[in-house]
């Protein structure tokens, strides 16, 4: 299956992304949110967005954005070299940076606003994501929401803004 994505993509998932869809394709589409409103795509919700995204880009011409921290993240809107992963349903998202700017490290991870002009690296590498919402949870920044024993959501004290 992540073959199958990758070649209908063009590219490769980086190596933590591949390996977390190894074990678990995301949630369900009608699932709570699991990271501050955000619900982690399956590979064919990665692949649906990825696909909306290029073609309201190849549509339209995107607003200037800002890149933040400065040379990291490439100052445009929107880029088909950013991979969305969770997505809010309603045009906000974090995606993986296949394309940094010079500064910027392959596999990062960007939190793409719809209505707002940053876009700030959220992690260096979805690992480190990962490891960044266990550490909420571990010091009650974020508060696990949980069903019939299950991990559905996390509850979040605040939004990301950048490092």
């Amino acid at each position: 299956m992540i073959a199958r994505v990758e070649a209908k993509l063009g590219f490769s998932l980086p190596p933590d992304l591949r390996a977390s869809f190894a074990i678990h394709d995301g949630q369900d589409h009608d699932a709570p949110p699991l990271f501050a409103g955000l619900r982690l795509l399956s590979l064919e919700g990665v692949v649906e967005l990825a696909s909306w995204i290029k073609d309201d880009l190849a549509a339209s011409p995107s607003p200037p954005a800002r890149g933040l921290p400065p040379g990291t993240v490439n100052d445009v809107w929107e880029s088909t070299s950013w991979l969305p992963i969770g997505t809010d349903d309603g045009g906000n998202h974090i995606s993986i940076d296949l394309a940094p700017a010079p500064l910027g490290i392959f596999g990062q991870l960007i939190y793409v606003y719809s209505k707002h002009p940053d876009r700030p690296r959220i992690a260096t590498s979805f690992v480190e994501f990962l490891d960044a919402r266990v550490q909420e949870w571990e010091t009650g920044a974020a508060e696990p929401v949980v069903d019939d024993g299950w991990l559905v959501g996390v509850g979040l004290r605040h939004r990301w803004r950048g490092e």
